[in-house]
């Protein structure tokens, strides 16, 4: 609500709260501005992840299967729980760092 040299104060659940800058470490604002990113870095990751088990799983196949089958169907199962996670994953701007830690 209020950020002076002394004090920053925010609005808490129902009441304004006070905190006194020689308290506060840092102030981080929470943002959505790069859920595009973090889900293609997500599904990348994913995708080879998944590749690479699922190509270890099929690698011990003993009957007629393909590797590469099994490695695509990882990658794609990777990518998708990787681009989600990404999309998922919250961005934080630091608005403040004190000298301390």
């Amino acid at each position: 609500m209020n950020v002076t040299d002394a004090a920053i104060s925010l609005q808490g659940s129902g009441s304004e709260q006070v905190f006194q800058r020689l308290e506060v470490r840092g102030v981080k604002l929470m943002e959505n501005r790069h859920r595009l990113r973090h889900a293609a870095i997500g599904a990348a990751i994913g995708a080879g992840v998944g590749a690479g088990a699922g190509a270890g799983v099929y690698a011990g196949c003993k009957s007629f299967c393909f590797t590469g089958t099994g490695a695509g169907i990882g990658a794609a199962a990777g990518g998708v729980i990787g681009a989600i996670v990404g999309a998922l994953w919250p961005s934080r701007e630091t608005v403040y760092q004190s000298g301390t830690k």
